[in-house]
């Protein structure tokens, strides 16, 4: 597979959010930084940037659709002066409070090499941190299942359906027919 080196072949800079999301865009630099906007996380918050944690995007993704999902993860509503956020998961069938702050590697004098949302909410990057600490590292995260990623978040089990199995030689597929 691919290495470390290929992935993160630059020096990180770790930065707070004001350090980049208000000069994203001019729209953000008017707003100042919510763990949430207007208590909404949606879907399209949700944006992948270098680090290819398809997985547990998706997760995050399908979560937003319902707000209570994602509300319930943060001890607090509002961002902390001091960079420090209290995130519940769920550990081997357990709530879990994971304490992380709000540094992020970042490339120098660009956006974070992690994924986030496009406006100025922090949810995204702080979801995905108290997850990568929990797994060991930001490129860990890359190998997370799914499975794996909706079970933290939700504490709920949850199962994987092998749909190539139900695809033909003929490239028909059993879940059209049926």
């Amino acid at each position: 597979g691919q290495n470390i080196r290929e992935t993160f072949d630059y020096c990180l800079q770790w930065r707070r959010p004001e350090d980049f999301v208000l000069l994203s865009n001019e729209i953000n630099s008017k707003t100042p930084i919510n763990i949430f906007n207007n208590n909404d996380p949606e879907p399209n918050d949700v944006h992948q940037e270098n680090l290819k944690d398809n997985f547990l995007l998706s997760a995050l993704s399908g979560i937003a659709e319902k707000y209570n999902l994602v509300s319930r993860l943060f001890k607090s509503k509002t961002t902390s002066p001091h960079g420090i956020y209290q995130i519940s998961l769920w550990l081997n069938g357990q709530p879990k409070t994971i304490i992380v702050d709000d540094l992020f590697p970042c490339i120098p004098k660009g956006n974070p090499i992690v994924s986030r949302s496009p406006s100025n909410e922090i949810w995204v990057l702080l979801l995905e941190k108290a997850i990568a600490k929990i797994v060991g590292s930001y490129f860990t995260l890359q190998q997370l299942s799914i499975e794996d990623s909706l079970l933290m978040l939700t504490g709920c089990p949850t199962f994987c359906y092998p749909i190539a199995s139900l695809v033909r030689d003929d490239d028909k597929s059993e879940l059209l027919i049926k």
